[in-house]
């Protein structure tokens, strides 16, 4: 690939990166660590937020909101099994950080700087029929 193809994506995600990190963090804790630790900083805080954003309004729609809709007999989970599945999930999320930033499974990845790069039909294709 050529150079400045691949500086297209270093520019992107470096983009990216100031967003998430400029918002939640202080620029003297994320600024000096390299690029790749910067794209995984990032991907595991957003992981991480959007874990805990997406489990909140879950729970609260089934056991709050529609109770007798989803849950009609069974119990609420108690707060230690609710507790013990956050411990769980927040082992595995360093390591769920790192899948976005670079694994390639045999070319069924494919990559793109901008929008325009890409064939909408082929990835339509490629979409329905794997």
């Amino acid at each position: 690939m050529g150079e400045e193809y691949l500086q297209q994506f270093l520019v992107e995600t470096t983009l990216y990166n100031s967003i998430v990190l400029e918002n939640l963090l202080p620029t003297k804790l994320w600024d000096p660590l390299p690029h790749f630790l910067q794209s995984w900083l990032r991907d595991y805080i957003a992981g991480t937020l959007l874990y805990f954003i997406s489990s909140f309004l879950c729970c609260f729609y089934i056991y709050y909101l529609k109770r007798n809709v989803y849950v009609p007999n069974d119990p609420i989970p108690t707060n230690k099994a609710m507790l013990l599945q956050i411990y769980v999930a927040m082992k595995a999320m360093p390591w769920f950080g790192f899948s976005p930033s670079g694994w390639n499974t045999a070319g069924s990845t494919s990559c793109y700087s901008t929008l325009h790069c890409s064939n909408s039909f082929y990835n339509s294709c490629w979409t329905l029929f794997p």
